[in-house]
């Protein structure tokens, strides 16, 4: 249990990142302009935190050999929890 909750901490902060920081924005700017075919009604999916947030979450349990599916996608509610929960 506490496993999850340690790979749902990483995956939120790495999405994070990927999603909202100026750190990965050079990066994140040249990959969205050589994948202009994945935009959907003008939003990229490393912009979305739900889209980047699943990924990220496979990518960390995959990392960590948590292959359930149960626990994959409980790295994921808790992560977009986290990100739902941030006021702007």
């Amino acid at each position: 249990m506490m496993n999850l909750i340690i790979l749902s901490l990483v995956s939120y902060a790495i999405t994070f990142i990927i999603t909202s920081s100026v750190i990965f924005l050079p990066i994140k700017l040249f990959i969205r302009s050589k994948t202009k075919f994945l935009f959907i009604k003008g939003v990229h999916p490393l912009d979305c935190r739900m889209c980047a947030g699943f990924w990220v979450s496979i990518f960390i349990c995959l990392l960590n050999n948590e292959y359930s599916i149960k626990n994959i996608l409980a790295v994921f509610a808790i992560s977009y929890f986290l990100a739902t929960q941030e006021r702007r």
